[in-house]
C-alpha cells in the first residue's frame, strides 16, 4: 500500500488509524505566519514566517485520541502534535519568523521586511528541507529553503496542495498580496494604497507507511493479504470434513469462546 498523508489544518484531536505503523512514521509541523502591518506614519513591515519540526516514528497505539493545535494566522502561539514537548514549532510574532521548537529536526521561518518606499513583503515559513528565506521590500520569501510555496504561492511539498507558503508580495501600485499555505507572513503596503495582508495558519502532516491492520472481529484469519472473519470453518477428523461448533482462546490465563 501506498504511503499515507494526513493533514491537519482545525480541530484538536485525531484518532490513530488501525493500519498506524509505529515504526514508519513521521509527524511534520508549520507554525503560523504574521500579518504584515503598516504603522500609518511612514513605517511598517512585512510578517515573519512559521518554523518547522519534525520527529520520526512516533509510538502511537491504533485507535488512541492524540491531542494537537495548529495556529491560526497572526496567532503568536505554538502549533504542537500529542504535547509541545513532542514535536512542536512556533509562530512568528510581527516581522521576527518562528523557529522549530521541539522534534529530531527544527528549522527557522524567514523574516518579514522593514519599510522601503512604502512597502514590506513576508517571510515563507521553514520546511523540510530548511528554513524559509525572508522578505524584502521588492521580494517575498520563498518557503522550505526554494522548495516551497514562491512569492504568496501555496507549497507542496506534502502533495495535494500542502506544504511550506511563500511570503505575500507587494506588486508595484497594488496594495498587499496574500501569503501562501501554510505559515507564511502577510505583506504591508503604505502611503496611498494602504493595506495589509494576513499571514497563513498552521500545519501539521503526519505520513506513514501502514502496516498490517489490527484484525476487529472476535476471530480473524489473514486470507490474500486481508483479515477477514470466516463464517464457517471446518476441520478434518478421522478423513471427514465437520464444521467446529465453538472456537476458544487462552488470554490471560482464561479460556474465552470466540
Amino acid at each position: 500500500m501506498a504511503r499515507q498523508f494526513i493533514y491537519l489544518t482545525g480541530n484538536t484531536q485525531w484518532t490513530v488509524p488501525n493500519d498506524f505503523n509505529s515504526s514508519n512514521n513521521i509527524v511534520h509541523v508549520i507554525g503560523a505566519g504574521y500579518a504584515g502591518t503598516w504603522n500609518g506614519d511612514g513605517s511598517g513591515q512585512g510578517g515573519g514566517g512559521g518554523g518547522y519540526a519534525r520527529k520520526a516514528n512516533l509510538l502511537l497505539t491504533r485507535g488512541s485520541v492524540v491531542n494537537y493545535y495548529v495556529d491560526v494566522p497572526n496567532g503568536s502561539n505554538t502549533t504542537w502534535f500529542d504535547s509541545i514537548s513532542t514535536v512542536a514549532a512556533n509562530s512568528a510574532v510581527g516581522r521576527t519568523p518562528g523557529t522549530g521548537v521541539a522534534g529530531d529536526v527544527k528549522y527557522t521561518g524567514g523574516a518579514g521586511s522593514g519599510t522601503v518606499g512604502y512597502a514590506a513583503c513576508g517571510g515563507g515559513a521553514a520546511g523540510p528541507n530548511g528554513n524559509g528565506n525572508p522578505g524584502g521590500a521588492s521580494s517575498a520569501g520563498s518557503g522550505d529553503a526554494g522548495f516551497g510555496g514562491g512569492a504568496g504561492a501555496d507549497g507542496n511539498e506534502f502533495g495535494n496542495g500542502y506544504g511550506s507558503g511563500g511570503g505575500a508580495f507587494v506588486t508595484p501600485g497594488s496594495n498587499a498580496g496574500r501569503a501562501g499555505n501554510y505559515g507564511a507572513g502577510g505583506a504591508m503596503r503604505g502611503a496611498a494604497l494602504t493595506g495589509e495582508s494576513s499571514g497563513a495558519q498552521g500545519l501539521i502532516v503526519i505520513e506513514y507507511e501502514p502496516g498490517d491492520p489490527t484484525p476487529t472481529q472476535n476471530l480473524s484469519i489473514k486470507y490474500n493479504g486481508e483479515w477477514v472473519k470466516p463464517s464457517d470453518i471446518f476441520v478434518k477428523n478421522n478423513g471427514t470434513w465437520t464444521k467446529v461448533q465453538a472456537v476458544y482462546v487462552k488470554n490471560n490465563g482464561n479460556w474465552i469462546k470466540q
